[in-house]
């Protein structure tokens, strides 16, 4: 898988060439001995590099006989929600604004006292 990277210096280009070289491998290697033959992911709006990688395997998949699904990110109002943005929020101390992030029980649990162990960790305390 690196060798690609060696000898071409764009990124997206080594990206899509990796990208295509483990949804191959997972295609032909690991989903028929397994009986795979459906994959799904989440939409990904704030990352380039997965999004790609979930159009490359909307490319790709069905082409081996793989259905490929994009589930719907979760939003907040309008806005999508992901780990980066509630660890960012838990770093800035506004743990409550991470609650509708977040699921009751996730929440309740980050204000337990093993929750505070994960908060103190994001922090850096």
């Amino acid at each position: 898988l690196t060798f690609p990277s060696y000898f071409i210096k764009d990124t997206k280009s080594i990206n899509d060439i990796h990208a295509r070289m483990v949804i191959g491998i997972f295609s032909r290697k690991i989903a028929p001995p397994l009986g795979i033959t459906r994959r799904f992911a989440g939409e990904e709006p704030l990352c380039p590099v997965t999004a790609n990688y979930n159009r490359l395997m909307k490319e790709i998949l069905p082409e081996n006989g793989i259905e490929f699904t994009i589930i719907k990110r979760l939003t907040a109002g309008r806005v999508p929600v992901s780990a980066s943005r509630v660890r960012s929020l838990i770093r800035e101390g506004l743990l409550e604004k991470t609650e509708e992030l977040l699921p009751p029980s996730t929440f309740e649990f980050l204000k337990s006292p093993e929750g505070e162990k994960i908060i103190k960790k994001i922090r850096g305390l």
